[in-house]
């Protein structure tokens, strides 16, 4: 049945801009030269690329633009939407997936509702298809998703949402009163693809008194792309093609060969004089710089109208790179791709503050606080405490989780630092209400986000606002929030800014409407070209097929001739999805006028293999006349090699500097025929100030003095979640050594007064931690529990060990060693160190309650709660237990005649293991230490990296250094360490 027309309305077909724009566009922007006042002239086209398009042609002509609007179909919604009289804001997708989250939470025993609580977008797109296509739930066969996609549809309603479905519909319904808003209406560049637009295209239409659409298209045996062409003439009737230029381009051999190739299963001659050009380079970075170097060989040597460098999605790593280098090379250019804008760094604070409420675990608070601490808001004596004090809960709880640590320093801490830290910071409610979450993340963030953002963060949130009463899940609200805060817009840096430059990086749907001269199709991999789009869920290809086919009308033109029922639109299949893929690419390929050019990748930004897309495989069939096998791969990537090779981009004297450093650094440290330096853990020059180091970090210093550098030098300490390490170890050796010390100094004990007091300390300990996790509501750990007797055990037999070889003796726990200025002169005047020594020795054994007499004998013990073995002379030449020999140093010099030093272990008999005098004998030992004092070299020792148990994060240039190198460095640095 036909339609009775609006005034006049005209459809054309064209193949390619050029064919539409000497047919209509071009006559139609000069008529608009004679626009009279309040005569509204529209035209619409698929993205804003196409607009600056449009826009530059007419710019060359001289062309005005005055009385004419442009549209996306976007903006053309909006427009439409206010036009009717339909003022109701599309709601955000954030509140729609939250919403779906919420519905979804309500089908506790459903394992569909379960999967969209974790994904809601994918049942949310499902749901929007339905009404975009103006199919019901009744379609799905599964009977979960149509209950959850009807309640979802419920409470969208009860809400108050509105979606663009909505609209788009209200617009389409208001449309057929055909009221006249546009004058004069131009529709330019949609295809099959836009079958989500369609109802707002034909409404525009309806709303025009004049109209003129051309639409792209191709001869295609798909009836998706018959019924698209079919629905416009059933509705403005019969179509006009445009017919294109006499003398085709010089590569529309290829887009022809492109399709035939299957349907012959032969490959093409191809013209030898006009081919395209194929790079496959090691990964994307290389790629980018290849794009970047062949983009200025062009500018520079040939005749560039337009330079198209195009990606099969906006999200392309590889155009992020390309814009990088175009950026820093200052190629001007249009970035129509774009990138999300930089965020403040209030904004990566919020971020982290999502990261820890998400993930309460120590690591992530520390982590925010650091930052916090960085930005001037907060003290670093409050981080400090906090810092401290946490590692003290976490030895003692052994846990990160926030929660019980948090509630840990509330049961047991008296500092009002952290207090007040904890009270600032706190933790959301795993589930509260919506409203609930927005005033507790107010109070938390007012300092982070300013009053206008969180008004505009409110306003957004609005709808969930009124609802006081159902409850949401704390990483639900998170998300939502995360989401809704984030930088809106996609943005250019500088030289991508260029509207009117040569170069422009673009997706294949913005380049199918231009013209160029030149075209480069980046990244031409699989799962790129075809990029792999999402599937709806719950509906096949063959169900979608089905459901299109009862979609279709006979049109009035006869048999063949199909069209859309009023108030429908077709779905579009992955394999709808991958023909127009190849269409695209079909289509792109004969484009361009003078170049084409083709760029792939072996590796992708995983470093994982990439291969090459089929579509590139075919061209080159066509190209070569043979398959693209391995080897012609390596062919191509070898020529791609040596090309870039050739013509690699100069890098800006800067960069070049700091190469330059990074590659001295780099060789420095590995030239085996000289001695460590400051690339090598080593001071420039001697500083003796920042090595007065404790006796337990000069240990460390000789064992493993690239770690120890980190760690006293530089004062960066690993938190022991980060680096993997057992948490009960740490625990334990804590443990141990608290309760077995005495408060009091120079004391005489026997075993069951000494079984008694660590008795009443490991059971304060066991208190308050079951106390903590029973405020919580949780049992303690049965784990804990079984470190915790461990730690007990051992303490005790230790002190058993003690007590049977102690008799009539005074002890001294945690003796503190001091370095004074005194003992900094004592040291420097004596003969075997140079250095001053500090720290806190375990337990000193004397015969007298204090240390005053030096002719009496004096025992070092030190406690180890796991086996080590007796102390030796020979242990000590080779930097184990250097530590404990220095504190008997330290009484040397004091004075004390007799020193005897022993390591206590659980289980093993106490005896003297080492006497100070051998020691003494060969001073020749602390010549390492001397030197290291005074001349401030530490340098690299043993393996960077372990294959297992825990590693540092040591500068990436230090870590792959050859052993041979490294014994040879440290043979000439510290000729006098023998191991």
């Amino acid at each position: 049945m036909n339609k009775k027309l609006p005034q006049d309305v005209i459809l054309y077909e064209a193949f390619s801009f050029n064919d539409a724009w000497e047919g209509i566009l071009k006559d139609w922007f000069i008529q608009a030269k004679s626009s009279v006042k309040n005569f509204v002239r529209a035209v619409v086209v698929p993205n804003e690329a196409t607009v600056q398009f449009i826009k530059h042609e007419l710019l060359k002509l001289d062309i005005a633009l005055v009385g004419v609007q442009f549209f996306t179909p976007g903006t053309m919604r909006h427009f439409l939407s206010k036009a009717n009289g339909f003022e109701e804001p599309v709601e955000l997708r954030e509140n729609l997936q939250l919403l779906m989250k919420n519905v979804a939470n309500g089908f506790n025993e459903n394992d569909i509702a379960k999967a969209a609580a974790i994904d809601p977008d994918q049942f949310v797109r499902l749901a929007d298809t339905l009404e975009s296509t103006g199919w019901t739930v009744d379609i799905l066969k599964n009977k979960f998703a149509q209950a959850l996609i009807k309640k979802y549809w419920e409470e969208k309603k009860a809400y108050g949402m509105v979606t663009i479905q909505d609209v788009q519909d209200n617009i389409y319904a208001s449309s057929k009163a055909g009221m006249a808003i546009f004058s004069d209406l131009l529709i330019f560049g949609f295809s099959s693809r836009n079958w989500s637009i369609y109802k707002i295209l034909i409404s525009a239409v309806r709303s025009a008194s004049k109209a003129k659409i051309c639409l792209l298209t191709q001869h295609s045996e798909r009836w998706i792309d018959q019924a698209w062409l079919g629905s416009w003439e059933e509705e403005f009737g019969e179509s006009q093609k445009l017919l294109g230029e006499l003398d085709p381009k010089v590569f529309s051999y290829l887009s022809n060969s492109f399709e035939e190739l299957d349907k012959l299963n032969i490959y093409a001659n191809a013209d030898t004089e006009n081919l395209p050009e194929f790079y496959i380079a090691q990964n994307i970075l290389r790629e980018a710089e290849v794009i970047v170097g062949r983009i200025a060989e062009a500018l520079v040597n040939e005749e560039v109208l337009r330079l198209g460098v195009v990606f099969p999605r906006q999200t392309s790593p590889l155009a992020r790179e390309v814009a990088r280098v175009l950026e820093k090379e200052e190629i001007a250019h249009f970035n129509h791709l774009g990138y999300l804008g930089k965020n403040s760094q209030k904004r990566h604070l919020l971020e982290l503050w999502v990261k820890w409420q998400k993930s309460p675990r120590l690591e992530n608070f520390l982590t925010f606080l650091e930052v916090l601490m960085n930005e001037g808001m907060l003290s670093a004596q409050t981080f400090q405490s906090f810092s401290k004090l946490s590692r003290v809960a976490l030895q003692t709880l052994l846990t990160d989780d926030l929660e019980v640590i948090f509630t840990y320093f509330a049961l047991s801490l008296n500092d009002e630092l952290v207090t007040r830290l904890i009270h600032e910071w706190k933790l959301l409610p795993k589930e509260s209400t919506f409203r609930a979450y927005m005033e507790s993340a107010r109070e938390g963030l007012q300092a982070i986000i300013s009053v206008k953002d969180w008004e505009l963060t409110e306003v957004r949130g609005n709808i969930f606002l009124q609802e006081d009463k159902r409850l949401i899940k704390k990483q639900d609200f998170l998300i939502w929030l995360s989401s809704v805060t984030k930088v809106l817009g996609r943005k250019a840096d500088y030289w991508g800014n260029h509207r009117y430059a040569l170069v422009h990086l673009l997706t294949e749907e913005e380049a199918l409407t231009q013209s160029w001269s030149h075209l480069i199709l980046a990244g031409v991999n699989q799962g790129e070209w075809p990029s792999e789009k999402p599937e709806l869920i719950f509906l096949d290809n063959k169900q979608i097929n089905e459901l299109n086919f009862r979609s279709l009308i006979k049109g009035s033109q006869g048999e063949g001739h199909f069209a859309v029922k009023d108030g429908l639109t077709l779905w579009v299949s992955s394999t709808d999805q991958y023909e127009t893929s190849k269409m695209n690419f079909a289509v792109l390929q004969g484009m361009p006028s003078t170049k084409l050019i083709l760029t792939a990748h072996k590796k992708d930004p995983q470093g994982k293999e990439s291969s090459v897309s089929e579509f590139l495989e075919r061209l080159y069939a066509i190209v070569e006349g043979r398959l693209l096998d391995e080897q012609g791969v390596k062919t191509i990537l070898r020529d791609t090699d040596y090309w870039i090779n050739a013509y690699r981009i100069k890098s800006s004297k800067e960069s070049e500097q700091v190469f330059q450093e990074v590659g001295h650094a780099y060789r420095q440290r590995r030239k085996i025929n000289e001695v460590f330096d400051e690339y090598s853990f080593s001071f420039k020059n001697p500083n003796k100030a920042a090595l007065e180091l404790s006796c337990k970090a000069w240990e460390e210093v000789l064992l493993s003095p690239q770690r120890a550098w980190f760690k006293h030098i530089l004062k960066i300490e690993d938190y022991p979640v980060q680096m993997g390490k057992s948490l009960y170890s740490l625990a334990k050796g804590t443990w141990v050594h608290t309760w077995i010390n005495h408060e009091k100094q120079g004391v005489q004990v026997n075993f069951e007064e000494w079984n008694q007091l660590i008795e009443v300390q490991a059971r304060k300990v066991f208190e308050i931690v079951n106390k903590t996790f029973n405020s919580l509501n949780r049992e303690l750990p049965d784990i804990w529990k079984a470190y915790w007797n461990e730690a007990r055990r051992v303490t005790l037999s230790l002190i058993r060990t003690l007590s049977e070889n102690l008799k009539d003796n005074y002890l001294f726990s945690e003796y503190p060693i001091i370095s004074t200025e005194d003992a900094r002169e004592n040291a420097e005047n004596n003969f075997l160190l140079n250095i001053p020594l500090k720290g806190r020795i375990d337990l000193i054994v004397y015969p007298l309650p204090v240390l005053e007499s030096k002719d009496k004998p004096l025992w070092i013990l030190d406690f180890k709660t796991g086996a080590s073995g007796a102390l030796t002379k020979d242990k000590v030449k080779k930097g184990m237990g250097i530590q404990l020999v220095l504190y008997g140093v330290k009484f040397h010099q004091e004075g004390f005649k007799q020193i005897e030093i022993s390591i206590v272990q659980p289980g093993v008999g106490l005896k003297k293991q080492l006497d100070l005098k051998d020691i003494l004998e060969d001073p020749s030992i602390f010549d390492p230490i001397n030197n290291i004092f005074s001349n401030g070299k530490l340098g690299i020792r043993g393996t960077m990296e372990r294959d297992y148990g825990s590693n540092f994060n040591f500068p990436l240039a230090t870590i792959k250094i050859d052993e041979e190198i490294l014994e040879k460095k440290w043979s000439l640095t510290h000729s006098n360490l023998e191991f």
